[in-house]
């Protein structure tokens, strides 16, 4: 754990070797700051839901982010968790219903059908 700040956050990179540096905030536990080799700098929580499984959920990107701004948006997450709501497990649950209402209709049959086929899964014989 380190105590961000934000010269500490602007001028983070990943070291050689790694392909991404990660920072654990001191004042809010579970809020991560992540750097990638590409040098994209990103917010996310960590948190164990009801069924004990770890999850991280991405709160945003920095600098549109700030420092007090995630902390504030951390708690705020954590709350939602303490009131035993899994929000990456909602969120999942509402992209497959979405994806499956659109499997329902003809122009999502047709694009599935097309992106296996640009993927060589589908063969004229």
């Amino acid at each position: 754990m380190v105590k961000l700040t934000s010269d500490l956050l602007r001028n983070s990179m990943p070291g050689a070797t790694g392909d991404r540096l990660e920072l654990r905030d001191e004042d809010e536990p579970g809020l991560l700051f992540r750097v990638t080799k590409s040098g994209a700098r990103t917010w996310s929580i960590r948190y164990v839901n009801n069924a004990g499984e770890h999850r991280r959920k991405t709160i945003g990107p920095f600098p549109s982010i700030g420092l007090a701004k995630a902390r504030e948006l951390a708690r705020k997450i954590k709350g939602e968790v303490a009131s035993k709501v899994d929000i990456v497990g909602v969120e999942r649950k509402v992209k497959a219903e979405a994806q499956r209402k659109h499997m329902n209709r003809l122009d999502g049959l047709a694009d599935a059908y097309f992106a296996d086929a640009a993927l060589g899964l589908h063969r004229a014989r």
